[in-house]
């Protein structure tokens, strides 16, 4: 279950930035993402629960790949949350606010996508 939720954030974050991408209308845009955010977050929620059932299951310490993964998940939320907020307190006045909000909204998608292949990539090798 715990692969399979990091293959649904993975996705979740394409689909996000196949969106973000594809945006033309802030009004249309902010619609999708009210509807869309609740599932991406959810992916995110389903790899932090299944990964702490594993950890009480297994009674796995809080070796260095455990505590990685729980720091990889608070930035993962940090950063999903600066996205929301960065697109919940949109300029709606300016034509070019969406543009802007593209930017830094694709970077913090790169970032959130890199962590999450990198994080995967290493706990396969280990």
């Amino acid at each position: 279950m715990h692969d399979a939720g990091i293959v649904a954030l993975i996705v979740a974050i394409l689909v996000n930035i196949w969106m973000l991408r594809s945006a033309v209308d802030r009004k249309k845009y902010t619609k999708k993402m009210r509807i869309y955010m609740p599932f991406s977050v959810m992916s995110l929620a389903a790899v932090m629960f299944t990964g702490v059932v594993m950890m009480a299951a297994k009674h796995l310490d809080f070796n260095l790949p455990n505590l990685v993964m729980i720091m990889v998940s608070i930035i993962l939320i940090v950063l999903e949350s600066k996205r929301y907020s960065a697109l919940k307190y949109l300029d709606r006045t300016r034509e070019e606010a969406l543009e802007e909000y593209k930017s830094k909204a694709m970077r913090i998608m790169l970032i959130e996508l890199a962590f999450v292949i990198v994080i995967s990539i290493w706990m396969f090798l280990i």
